[in-house]
């Protein structure tokens, strides 16, 4: 078994990469409201293969900690389950420092990458809206009757 302040320092060392993964959330974030306020498809589909590699990390760095908590869970007895950063950092006492200034970090992140991604939601769901609108005038007549022989829409940049 190791010693919970060798685990805490690996902890830390995730913590560490977690809150680069969150600024890296954020920079995608932002390529993604940029591309849809420009009209940029071809870099919105940049940006959505940057993200499913971006997820694919997240989910490496995930289990990373899972273990990490399994390791502590062996320590301390305590189930994985219900570990959680402060729990841990409150288990370390004066040894949890560092990660308990992590926590506080990754807690800030986070709040900052949902609120991007709240507002990533509003910006797709007004492009949405005007899109809809836009067809939705185009395929009326000129006293506001739906044209219903109007044909298909498709996607001409095939």
């Amino acid at each position: 078994m190791r010693d919970p302040r060798s685990i805490a320092l690996h902890l830390a060392q995730w913590a560490r990469d977690e809150l680069a993964g969150q600024e890296r959330a954020l920079e995608l974030l932002a390529e993604q409201e940029r591309c849809i306020r420009e009209r940029d498809f071809d870099g919105m589909t940049a940006a959505h293969e940057a993200l499913e590699s971006y997820e694919r990390a997240s989910r490496a760095r995930g289990r990373r900690r899972a273990e990490l908590h399994r390791q502590l869970e062996r320590v301390w007895g305590v189930p994985a389950g219900v570990l959680t950063l402060g729990s841990i950092v409150e288990r370390l006492g004066p040894d949890g420092e560092c990660l308990a200034e992590l926590r506080e970090q990754l807690r800030d992140r986070a709040a900052q990458v949902l609120h991007a991604s709240r507002r990533l939601g509003v910006v797709a769901a007004s492009f949405r809206r005007i899109s809809a609108e836009v067809v939705e005038t185009l395929l009326t007549d000129e006293d506001g009757n739906p044209l219903h022989e109007g044909g298909s829409l498709v996607n001409a940049r095939v």
